[in-house]
């Protein structure tokens, strides 16, 4: 098995929170000759689209990108060059779903099988997915048979006891077999072959790179990790290996991901002086710079000593001991700036939004598809036809959404019919799961809406007609919608918000008045997210919610610090601690700060 190319030193940059690390990465673009010879690759989306952003201001055009990827895209191209991958070679949402419907096991869609393990929210097919893909992430292998890979598994199973290690078995025997039978590959196939193929043959003749560089590095699995280290040997001699992380951000262990990685190729570079660390936040207030210091310190991870915070912020944290002080709290916060409350799982931040529902508070949660209750979606459905009036195209999503939430089947004339078929849809009737299904399958085939089709005419125009009534969007949905439990109810609560409530004739008078649709936007102040759904973000104002005694969530202590760690390094000014169990996450400052003050 190779190692790191011996010809190539990797360049290592440490970044805490704030210091900047994916801005100086992507700074490096300008220094190559030919970005379609560059590979950059992070586990974000947002960050490859900053980078290319980057690039098409050097003069490149989006198609000349090539290797500008999130990791498992990477895989697809780099197969895809190889000619190794069929017309139609991956597993389908769609596919997974008539797999687990014939061997009667639960499962939702999803986008990837990289997930949480022992998340009992979730279905036992998705789980059991998820327990396969980390499973040979680490081991780098399918066989089930793998000593790594039945390590793996066992060790999740022990968390998951309604999943037996037969039915776990069983159901990856069919789930393999089933994936052969229709000859295609899921996320993590892509990756397992390409290294298969890559361990094989010199595919030095297939590609040539002047440079490789690799974001969120402490977040790599040994399969990502064997990628990367076989592309190094397609390097130019005189090419650029560049990886830049932060040990303690290493929070996706259920993925099979950890900073391995990215600590040993700092153990590379740092003898030839080619480790660089960032050394000033512009973001982290500085006693939270302070506490995430003494997490360093306590629990051995790569030294950061001399990072100094640029902020004027001083920081400080309380504590919210009930309900009524975390509605004072944030009606206070909310006239301030915007605010994120984060949680340790994805329990507690459905619990969290319930609560905040239930008072009145309008807020955008983070998270996948199947996650959007009604509220958020007011927040997707808003964004949407804000887009609409502004000619601008919609997301998948939005569209989906839009279209089955939003539109009064009534109001569907006969141009809106000929414009579904056109564009090969169907009027919903039924089982709308189903068509919002075909909607995100076959929007690619208009990325851009003709506008002047009755359809979404009728759209702009009745939420045009509701911003001169000063409601936002409100009218739509108190007249039309089809989502709200109690609408007048819930207007009548939010009306009782400043910063988290929708006040059209505070917020857009002056706009609505120039009759300047163009510009109007409704940000959404108050969000909320899980740790892992909100790192790489930021907020003025975070309130951490921890609700259970962490102790038996996670089989490590260190698993939990860097949770915490990640959690504290999102705020910009304050921070909170409010739940049954926040107790925990003040023990682990206070020892920060004392180790911090003893030297």
């Amino acid at each position: 098995m190779k190692e790191v190319n011996p010809k190539i030193i990797p360049i290592t940059i440490l970044g805490i929170a704030g210091t900047g690390k994916t801005r100086t990465l992507i700074s490096k673009l300008s220094n190559y000759k030919n970005l379609r010879r560059v590979v950059f690759i992070s586990y974000a989306r947002s960050v490859i689209k900053e980078a290319k952003e980057r690039a098409i201001k050097l003069g490149y055009e989006e198609k000349d990108l090539i290797y500008f990827r999130t990791f498992h895209s990477l895989a697809a191209v780099l197969l895809s060059r190889l000619g190794a991958l069929s017309n139609e070679p991956f597993l389908t949402k769609d596919n997974k779903k008539d797999f687990f419907g014939k061997i009667k096991v639960r499962y939702i869609p999803e986008e990837n099988d990289l997930g949480e393990t022992n998340n009992f929210k979730l279905p036992q097919g998705n789980r059991i997915l998820h327990i396969h893909s980390k499973a040979r992430h680490v081991a780098i292998t399918s066989d089930i048979n793998d000593e790594k890979y039945k390590e793996v598994v066992e060790k999740s199973l022990r968390s998951n006891e309604d999943i037996s290690p037969f039915l776990y078995y069983e159901t990856i025997k069919l789930y393999e077999a089933y994936k052969k039978s229709l000859e295609k590959l899921d996320y993590t196939d892509t990756i397992l072959k390409f290294v298969d193929i890559a361990e094989k043959e010199n595919i030095k003749d297939s590609f040539s790179f002047e440079a490789i560089l690799v974001d969120e590095a402490h977040n790599i699995s040994p399969l990502i990790a064997r990628m990367i280290i076989l592309l190094t040997y397609c390097l130019d001699q005189d090419g650029e290996f560049i990886v830049a992380g932060d040990d303690p951000q290493a929070i996706y262990n259920f993925t099979g991901a950890s900073e391995e990685f990215f600590k040993k190729m700092v153990l590379l570079a740092e003898p030839l002086g080619k480790h660089i660390i960032l050394k000033t936040s512009y973001r982290v207030p500085k006693l939270n710079l302070k506490i995430m210091k003494g997490l360093r310190k306590l629990y051995n991870f790569l030294p950061a000593d001399d990072v100094i915070s640029k902020t004027e912020e001083q920081g400080e944290y309380g504590i919210i001991s009930t309900t009524d002080e975390l509605i004072d709290l944030l009606d206070d916060l909310l006239k301030r700036g915007s605010i994120v409350i984060q949680t340790f799982t994805n329990e507690d931040k459905q619990n969290i939004s319930k609560f905040l529902r239930e008072n009145g508070f309008i807020y955008e949660i983070i998270g996948k598809y199947r996650d959007l209750g009604w509220n958020e979606k007011l927040v997707v459905i808003h964004n949407a036809i804000l887009k609409i009036i502004k000619k601008e195209p919609l997301t998948k999503e939005e569209l989906a959404i839009l279209l089955v939430d939003v539109i009064p089947r009534k109001k569907v004339g006969v141009e809106d019919k000929k414009e579904f078929i056109q564009n090969k849809f169907v009027v919903p009737s039924g089982d709308k799961s189903k068509f919002v299904g075909t909607i995100i399958k076959e929007y690619k085939m208009f990325p851009i809406i003709d506008y002047n089709k009755g359809l979404f005419t009728y759209l702009v125009k009745v939420y045009k007609d509701s911003l001169k009534k000063g409601s936002i969007p409100y009218e739509i949905y108190s007249n039309y919608g089809t989502f709200f439990e109690n609408p007048i109810q819930y207007i009548s609560n939010l009306k009782k918000r400043v910063g988290g409530a929708v006040h059209a004739g505070d917020l857009l008078k002056e706009k609505l008045s120039k009759g300047d649709f163009s510009k109007i936007s409704l940000p959404i102040p108050l969000k909320i997210a899980t740790i892992h759904g909100f790192q790489g973000r930021e907020a003025d104002y975070s309130i951490i919610y921890l609700n259970k005694d962490p102790t038996f969530q996670w089989d490590t202590e260190k698993k939990l610090v860097k949770l915490i760690y990640v959690a504290i390094s999102r705020n910009k000014k304050s921070m909170y601690l409010y739940g049954r169990a926040s107790d925990f996450i003040v023990d682990y400052i206070k020892k920060a700060l004392k180790v911090m003050q003893n030297g």
